[in-house]
């Protein structure tokens, strides 16, 4: 299993739709994250689906960077246990 952490926001766009990662105000300048924005983090895990397709789940709500690191460990780890 296969798995992430990304940051985004609930910022919207003019037409109500919401921007999410790509929001500009999410990074600085440098590209590093935007601590000051409010935004929240989120792993997301890709396996291999029954008919050959890949699956992607994401799972959000966690304020920082390593909540959601941790999370997904523990879905890792959950997964190679069986």
């Amino acid at each position: 299993m296969k798995g992430s952490t990304y940051k985004r926001c609930g910022c919207l766009d003019e037409d109500g739709k919401q921007l999410g990662a790509r929001c500009p105000k999410l990074r600085r300048r440098d590209g590093s994250w935007n601590p000051r924005h409010r935004s929240t983090w989120y792993y997301q895990v890709s396996y291999p689906g029954r008919d050959g397709k890949r699956v992607q789940h994401p799972v959000g709500g966690f304020a920082t960077e390593p909540e959601a690191q941790a999370a997904l460990e523990r879905r890792r780890r959950r997964s190679a246990a069986g």
